[in-house]
């Protein structure tokens, strides 16, 4: 048995969760929102954290933010959003969330995770050991709301309306081809790595 922390705003989806944790034979504590679970993360070290993104007060990529430096890898924490976009997968996981999980939920999927998810704390307290503070990991100064936990994101970040976790991003920048380095015999969209597979043939070198 596990202990399991469900982190919604919606508590229909926090009960249909929790109730599918049960079944499966595991413990579930449940918070509204980023800074209910930062809460209980004071009160006791959990086994797993389910966590929605969309969420007032503090967002489940604040919630990453602000938990991840105590948890140290011992606790992963899985995203759950009802987007289905990879930018936002990306995200979540170069935040630090151990998986990505689209709402709602397959049972199949959520075993599996849960399974991984058990096997990398397990490996994790072999390597750290186990937590030995007073209560939770998360101490009593990294609760509360903070100025910077309403600052608004950038309009075309995805999720929408989900905070910067990192302030700067690498991206790649090509200029396209010049229109007389098109083949004539090459019609209809092209994909980027198409595009760049275009330019290394031979002859299109500068």
């Amino acid at each position: 048995m596990a202990h399991i922390l469900v982190v919604d705003d919606e508590s229909a989806v926090r009960d249909t969760l929790a109730r599918q944790l049960s079944d499966m034979g595991h413990r579930c504590i449940e918070a509204g929102n980023g800074i209910e679970a930062l809460e209980r993360l004071h009160e006791r070290d959990f086994d797993l954290i389910f966590t929605d993104v969309m969420m007032p007060k503090l967002n489940g990529f604040q919630l990453l933010d602000r938990a991840l430096p105590y948890l140290k890898g011992r606790t992963p924490i899985v995203i759950l959003s009802s987007v289905d976009e990879s930018d936002g997968i990306a995200a979540a996981l170069e935040a630090g969330a151990y998986d990505y999980l689209n709402k709602p939920v397959d049972r199949e999927v959520l075993e599996r995770v849960i399974t991984e998810g058990l096997r990398r704390r397990e490996e994790m307290i072999r390597l750290l050991g186990r937590f030995r503070g007073r209560g939770g990991p998360v101490p009593e100064e990294a609760l509360g709301e903070r100025e910077e936990d309403r600052a608004e994101a950038p309009v075309d970040q995805v999720p929408a309306g989900v905070p910067a976790v990192r302030e700067e991003r690498c991206t790649l920048s090509v200029a396209p081809p010049e229109p007389e380095d098109e083949d004539d015999d090459e019609v209809g969209p092209r994909t980027f790595w198409q595009t760049v597979l275009g330019w290394l043939k031979p002859g299109k070198a500068a």
